[in-house]
């Protein structure tokens, strides 16, 4: 895989990128350079807030949580035995929780605690729920991209698991259990992986 993404230089200069806005970010973070930014987002969200709302954010923020994922882990792997897809979606998640707690404990980040409605556990920074939502459905939406003949169900894959995306990280902003810089981050982090594996997995890897 190493001499795959070696070879692909549109593929190194993304990730070079990402890499960079990923330390800068800690960097900033660990320096309580972002925290008033990061708490005037955080206020401003929290203005929006109403009953009906915050069902929806908290059903959202669980499409990317450990249980529905694990749930569509197993549902996809048995789907794609005969394929090396299945690979990926008992790999991914597994790395992407080993990869965030690694962060965590690095960083250290408490939650903002004054914004959040529901009750989170673990460290803030970078958000697990924004790493496993771009990791898991961006493959996903790629996924049936290529396998869809129509040209309309692809171009649908690919435009819902991008709002997918944006929508859980929202939520996890909208409930209170992270700040901006958590899940940009986190973003960063599973795009690196997302751009490794969709080139494995689609540049002859299978």
């Amino acid at each position: 895989m190493l001499k795959k993404i070696q070879k692909n230089k549109k593929l190194i200069y993304p990730i070079i990128l990402f890499v960079f806005l990923i330390m800068l970010l800690t960097c900033l973070v660990c320096l309580n350079q972002t925290q008033n930014f990061d708490e005037n987002i955080l206020l401003t969200i929290s203005t929006w807030r109403n009953e009906s709302l915050t069902k929806i954010m908290i059903l959202v923020s669980e499409l990317s949580g450990y249980f529905f994922v694990t749930f569509l882990t197993i549902f996809l792997s048995l789907v794609f035995w005969k394929k090396r897809y299945y690979l990926y979606f008992l790999i991914n998640s597994l790395g992407v929780i080993i990869v965030n707690n690694i962060f965590k404990l690095l960083v250290n980040r408490t939650r903002p605690l004054m914004f959040m409605i529901i009750e989170e556990k673990g460290k803030s920074f970078p958000s697990g729920h924004a790493m496993i939502s771009l990791a898991f459905f961006g493959f996903l939406g790629y996924l049936c991209y290529q396998k869809f003949n129509n040209k309309y169900l692809k171009v649908f894959s690919l435009i819902f698991s991008f709002l997918l995306i944006l929508l859980v990280g929202f939520s996890r902003l909208y409930l209170g259990v992270h700040y901006l810089t958590d899940v940009v981050t986190g973003y960063l982090v599973s795009g690196i992986i997302l751009l490794i594996e969709l080139n494995y997995f689609f540049k002859g890897g299978n």
